[in-house]
């Protein structure tokens, strides 16, 4: 799973043999369990579509290749939100009030809004932020490829397929940061937990859907983890953003 997250943002195909092995454990696990290969299949799509994203980049003077990955993207979106639904009960996780204790204005806490989320085990949480981050980059792909529809067409009928997304993205964001106070307060959760946080909130905090503030506590989150866990990943993680060097990372920033 982390192989088909990290082929997404550094732009490579997805193994062959992992994509053959993953067609054979999925033959041998029960059907609650198969539901783990129908997602990294899913994440494979995603990166393949990310690749192509980036291959017609540079194409400014045609519509139908914006067109042609909205749909694509639009379709996976689909399969995702149907694997989402079709998941094992048991896997999912609880909403949560977050205590009006830690609301504080100015005064950093590890909740953030008014909700956040409890899982069963820690391996929960980083297969749902896996499935978050995810849509986060369809959803960006998606309102790139409509911003180029819209400089060819200004009445591009594309541009409530663009709100759409960006309020998608938004709730992703939004879920990501609902996952960070189970990572801190769960037992069970170790340094590895917390550094494979760090993805999703470096993706949650480059996207365009997240707020200022929103972005702001994100950063402060990776430098906690940084801190806390000595990882010079997640410091490094805050600082591109910072600096706005994270772009080339994300599908679907080419534009910002």
């Amino acid at each position: 799973m982390q192989i088909a997250i990290s082929n997404i943002f550094y732009r490579r195909h997805s193994s062959p043999v992992i994509a053959t092995l993953s067609k054979l454990a999925k033959a041998h696990r029960d059907s609650n369990a198969q539901a783990i290969e129908d997602f990294y299949n899913i994440l494979v799509q995603v990166g393949d579509l990310s690749i192509e994203m980036d291959e017609i980049s540079t194409k400014r003077d045609s519509a139908e290749d914006p067109a042609l990955i909205i749909g694509k993207a639009l379709h996976i979106d689909a399969d995702l939100v149907s694997w989402a639904l079709s998941i094992n009960p048991a896997w999912r996780y609880k909403t949560v009030t977050t205590p009006s204790a830690n609301t504080r204005d100015h005064t950093y806490s590890v909740y953030h809004g008014s909700r956040y989320h409890v899982y069963p085990k820690v391996g929960c949480a980083t297969m749902w932020n896996n499935y978050h981050q995810a849509r986060i980059v369809v959803h960006g792909i998606v309102r790139s490829s409509c911003t180029r529809l819209l400089a060819l067409d200004s009445a591009h009928e594309c541009q409530t397929t663009m709100l759409q997304s960006a309020v998608i993205s938004k709730q992703m964001v939004d879920d990501i940061c609902a996952s960070v106070p189970y990572y801190f307060a769960a037992g069970e959760v170790g340094v590895g937990g917390l550094i494979r946080l760090s993805w999703p909130l470096f993706i949650a905090a480059d996207c365009s859907a997240a707020t200022p503030a929103m972005k702001w506590w994100i950063l402060q989150t990776l430098d906690l983890i940084g801190n806390t866990t000595g990882a010079q990943q997640a410091l490094t993680m805050s600082q591109l953003v910072k600096e706005g060097h994270s772009i080339r990372f994300i599908p679907g920033n080419v534009d910002r």
